[in-house]
């Protein structure tokens, strides 16, 4: 099993370590072109703008449509997110449980701190409470659909 976290933590290091050379490529791209942070979000808004009027300039969509998408895109990777986090907080968890089986060993495996296994757990249970906030959370309240002006038993 040791094998297993130890291939789970190098591939989590080689992903931090692309995101942040891709972070410091932008980073230079942005300086050698010259430009002002404030330029910089000016231009990702105006991105973002362009692809939510894109598709009503070559009258694909309505403006309305092309908002009602980009409402069902975020709502999807809203329920995925909370699909992902939920993932995570089973891993978190049985990582924690692991922790206090080997604690509970004699020899190098009870090594293992108190504070640690805690944390882990905590991080799982959190990870579990935002993944059900987020996966749930549109459903709970009832944002899909309203009954406003219509009869009781009415169609």
């Amino acid at each position: 099993m040791k094998g297993l976290i130890g291939k789970a933590v190098a591939i989590g290091d080689r992903v931090n370590g692309a995101l942040v050379s891709a972070h410091f490529r932008m980073e230079e791209t942005i300086h050698v072109a010259g430009l002002s942070p404030r330029k910089v979000r000016i231009g990702m808004t105006v991105a973002m703008l362009l692809m939510c009027f894109a598709p009503t300039v070559f009258a694909q969509q309505s403006l309305g449509d092309s908002f009602n998408t980009a409402a069902q895109t975020v709502d999807a990777g809203k329920v995925l997110a909370g699909k992902i986090m939920g993932a995570a907080a089973v891993v978190a968890l049985l990582v924690a449980g692991m922790m206090m089986k080997r604690r509970s060993k004699e020899g190098e495996g009870s090594q293992v701190k108190v504070g640690a296994i805690f944390g882990v757990f905590l991080a799982g249970l959190m990870l579990a409470a935002g993944g059900a906030l987020l996966y749930r959370a549109g459903a709970s309240l009832g944002l899909q659909s309203s009954d406003y002006g219509q009869l009781p038993g009415g169609n």
